[in-house]
């Protein structure tokens, strides 16, 4: 599997050290280039990670696409996208409904919202996923484990 994410603070940061190293196929990881510190220490660490030299290379070179951006730039860096049909995209901003992420990822892509914490470096926690789609909660699972929520409410 092909990991990318846009966003790169230390919540991208834990979830990446925490891949490496599970059993899961993690063929490659992109990073988005806007913290340039953090994404060359992942660099650095980890083989398997890349680091983009736009946005939009994150989504094209990747399966599963973690979105982890503050919330008050999310509609700005997630319109400024082209996401194909079928793509997983995970996003990891607080306080945004699905409706609007759905709204500026498009109808076609695989939408998930997670709430991990930063102990999925070392695979612990429980991390919250809504919808709970088996792609993404397989990952959750690998990183601590998987919360399925069914409803945006719960």
């Amino acid at each position: 599997m092909k990991y990318g994410f846009i966003g790169i603070g230390t919540l991208a940061e834990a979830i990446i050290d925490g891949l490496i190293g599970t059993k899961l196929s993690v063929d490659s990881v992109i990073v988005s280039p806007r913290n340039a510190q953090v994404s060359a220490r992942l660099a650095a660490r980890h083989g398997v990670v890349t680091i983009a030299s736009h946005n939009q290379a994150v989504v094209d070179n990747s399966d599963m696409v973690f979105i982890a951006v503050r919330p008050q730039v999310v509609e700005s860096v997630l319109t400024s996208l082209k996401f194909p049909k079928g793509q997983h995209v995970v996003s990891l901003v607080a306080a945004t409904s699905t409706q609007k992420l759905r709204s500026w990822v498009g109808s076609d892509t695989i939408l998930t919202q997670a709430i991990p914490l930063p102990f999925v470096s070392a695979r612990q926690g429980v991390t919250a996923v809504h919808p709970p789609t088996p792609e993404v909660c397989t990952v959750f699972a690998a990183l601590g484990s998987c919360a399925p929520i069914e409803t945006e409410e719960e």
